[in-house]
């Protein structure tokens, strides 16, 4: 598992500005990996108060440095530092669930379920605080 060493590391990244205040799935997609990039998105969709809850970001890096932020889509955004740092030039598809805290926490080559994400996030001592004090 990957981890944010440094805060530099973090601006370089532009993952910074979602640090402390959302958990990010980044949706790494090659041209042959567009079903599986669909399939996470219509399932953000399909789950989309669960997602909010939750403070999940969706962020989708296609070719030619194409990017969304949560189905909008966004032009500021260094997409080779972050396929770089997580290696995703490996794979046709790759998704990554990184935590509030900046660390890793799911890589995947298939979408993601909505299940296995609440599951996974829904056991970390930060969600269950957060529950606690709803």
């Amino acid at each position: 598992m990957s981890s944010f060493v440094t805060s530099n590391e973090v601006l370089a990244l532009d993952l910074s500005k979602y640090r402390w205040k959302n958990r990010v799935i980044i949706s790494f997609i090659s041209e042959s990996g567009y079903s599986e990039a669909h399939q996470l998105s219509k399932n953000r969709d399909l789950a989309l108060n669960g997602w909010n809850d939750r403070d999940l970001v969706l962020i989708e890096l296609g070719p030619n440095n194409i990017v969304m932020i949560n189905g909008l889509s966004h032009n500021n955004m260094n997409t080779e530092n972050l396929k770089n740092y997580f290696s995703a030039d490996k794979y046709d598809y790759l998704a990554i669930l990184v935590g509030k805290d900046g660390n890793e926490k799911l890589r995947s080559q298939k979408a993601i379920t909505n299940e296995a994400i609440f599951k996974l996030i829904d056991t970390m001592p930060m969600r269950k605080q957060e529950m606690k004090n709803k």
